[in-house]
């Protein structure tokens, strides 16, 4: 008998593409915390050794250990692509090298602060889409960012806080990541307290936090539900 005609049993050619580039795609783990200083970079460097000892090829795409000694002595033997050096307004800035990491082509890039602004010379405006380009060359990726970034809390955490959020990350990175893990204030054991507006707000901005990844990472996971063949579906012969 012949295979009745039922287009919800037959997926595109390009549903199919979509399948195998999204194999393809290197993975997105985001450490996330409700302010600058409560250990975001710290944790995420201790996992890159932790990694590199386990004979993983994980290499420092970027870092900004904030002249903290022991965020700057959590990067070890872990393996530093050299930055690029740009002139901006009379200043000379740091930026991560998207193309020397491309070059490199590790297993897994440490790429700090997804919410930073690149210099005019730089091929992406914003670090958050040089993140996309390394993922979508198959590397998997390590970041950090605070929830004030993300463009569904930035006027909430200004609220609680007190402080002017310039630079915006779109909810969707939260929704792309494979792994999100919530840095609350005090659970890093760091020596220094975290800072004031942190410690005002902080118990209210990590409950948003909480919130956010709960109801992006549910809403990601029915899309991939959806997108996925369902397996019972008898074909009617």
């Amino acid at each position: 008998m012949a295979v009745a005609d039922n287009t919800n049993l037959k997926p595109s050619p390009d549903d199919f593409l979509t399948i195998i580039r999204r194999q393809q795609l290197g993975k997105l783990k985001i450490y996330l915390g409700p302010c600058p200083g409560v250990g975001k970079t710290y944790q995420m460097l201790v996992e890159g050794n932790r990694l590199r000892r386990q004979g993983v090829d994980v290499v420092i795409g970027y870092v900004e250990p904030h002249n903290r000694p022991e965020t700057t002595a959590q990067i070890g033997e872990l393996e530093i692509v050299p930055p690029l050096v740009a002139k901006y307004h009379g200043m000379t800035l740091k930026e991560m090298d998207l193309d020397g990491v491309l070059a490199r082509k590790p297993t897994i890039a440490l790429v700090d602060e997804l919410a930073h602004t690149n210099t005019p010379q730089s091929r992406n405006r914003k670090r958050y889409e040089d993140v996309q380009d390394l993922l979508r060359a198959g590397i998997n990726i390590i970041a950090t960012v605070n929830i004030q970034h993300f463009e569904s809390l930035y006027n909430i955490v200004e609220e609680v806080t007190g402080v002017k959020v310039k630079e915006r990350v779109p909810d969707e990175i939260i929704t792309q990541a494979d792994q999100v893990v919530n840095i609350e204030v005090y659970d890093v054991g760091r020596k220094q307290p975290p800072p004031a507006p942190c410690a005002d707000g902080g118990a209210i901005i990590a409950q948003q936090c909480a919130d956010i990844v709960a109801k992006t990472q549910h809403g990601a996971q029915q899309q991939r539900n959806q997108k996925q063949p369902n397996p019972s579906a008898a074909i009617p012969l």
